[in-house]
């Protein structure tokens, strides 16, 4: 099923319905056969496991329980980083949790705290890394001290493992806007693009030397599918900054990977889509995920299926947050609107963003009994 599923998104033609929700590791200790599975994982990896050749075998068994197609949503792993030993990299864990990482460096240091939330099941930054122009330079010093080099086999080893069950995607270089929000905070980054603009142009400058790098290298790799992990900072940003300051940069490693054979994409993380289109169209991917189902857009979005037939595949399903709270026959009553709504036309379904922990698989199910 896994290459019926790529040559529908490389030929932008859907002749069947594929079901692709994105379910990450804090999602399967809630389901009791992947729990069951994975009883003996290491207690000290803080994904239980997830990642493993174990783990990997027990996704594909959910999912194969309901008809889906195994995400590995950013988890090839086709190449790593090597960093230069003038940087030193430290961690540790406070209390209620709190963590804090630290990087060293022959001109400076910068300091970033995060802390996890035991309600939303995810975890914030509260300080960023990059505060003040000091703090650019030595952010670039850190992104140049990394030098990534290719890890093929093992990406061949993962593809191995999951086989026609699944789809492994390459991820990693990510717009240098993009990154720089998640240094400074958005509303810091918009700010210090006006306060220290060459600082911030030099660091931007660095981080797309660096991700040219990667992408030859993930060009290069067996993986076929290629995430930019980009547009899911929209709900950020303008149109006009996404035009200037995310475009041009998909389209040049949209062009080196497409040259390597590999199909691309990017997610948009459940994100208010609608004034980004016509920007999305010019990027060059081959689909776009996260693309959000609601009682009231199903017509709006049957109308995006159509503008973007034979050029690009949309990947959309419900919000986590409605499949978390909402009834097994609400989520059907979504899934049959929409059917409504796009007629006898076949689709990649998947979900908006990442499954929350305990969500009904109940609810997952009801998708794939509508299609």
């Amino acid at each position: 099923m896994r290459d019926q599923l790529l040559n529908a998104f490389r030929t932008k033609m859907i002749d069947r319905n594929f079901f692709l929700p994105l379910c990450v590791w804090d999602f399967y200790p809630h389901i009791p056969a992947y729990a069951e599975a994975m009883a003996d994982a290491p207690k000290d990896d803080w994904t239980r496991g997830y990642g493993s050749e174990q783990g990997m075998k027990a996704r594909v068994a959910f999912c194969e329980t309901m008809g889906a197609l195994l995400l590995g949503w950013c988890e090839g792993k086709a190449y790593t980083e090597d960093c230069d030993p003038s940087v030193k990299v430290s961690f540790r864990e406070e209390e209620r949790g709190r963590n804090v990482t630290t990087y060293d460096t022959p001109i400076g240091s910068l300091q970033e705290v995060s802390q996890a939330s035991s309600v939303t099941w995810a975890r914030y930054t509260v300080e960023h890394l990059v505060k003040t122009p000091e703090d650019a330079k030595v952010y670039q010093y850190v992104v140049e001290a990394r030098t990534p080099r290719e890890t093929y086999a093992a990406a061949q080893a993962q593809l191995d493992v999951i086989g026609q069950a699944g789809i492994m995607d390459g991820a990693g270089f990510g717009v240098p806007f993009h990154y720089l929000i998640g240094a400074m905070g958005e509303s810091p980054a918009l700010m210090a693009s006006f306060d220290m603009p060459a600082e911030l142009r030099d660091l931007m400058d660095a981080m797309h030397r660096k991700n040219l790098q990667v992408v030859d290298i993930l060009a290069k790799s067996p993986l076929l599918m290629m995430d930019h992990e980009a547009i899911w900072s929209m709900g950020l940003i303008s149109p006009a900054i996404f035009e200037e300051h995310y475009i041009p940069y998909q389209q040049e490693y949209n062009e080196i990977l497409h040259a390597g054979g590999k199909i691309t994409f990017d997610h948009i993380s459940g994100q208010y889509l609608w004034p980004f289109v016509e920007g999305i169209e010019k990027c060059g991917h081959d689909f776009i995920t996260g693309i959000t189902v609601e009682p009231d857009n199903c017509d709006r979005i049957a109308s995006l299926l159509d503008r973007w037939d034979g050029e690009m595949t949309a990947v959309m399903g419900p919000s986590p947050d409605f499949l978390r709270r909402h009834t097994t026959e609400e989520v059907t009553r979504l899934m049959d609107r929409f059917v409504e709504a796009i007629g006898d036309r076949k689709v990649v379904f998947g979900t908006a963003d990442a499954v929350v922990p305990e969500t009904p698989p109940e609810n997952l199910m009801a998708i794939a009994r509508v299609l």
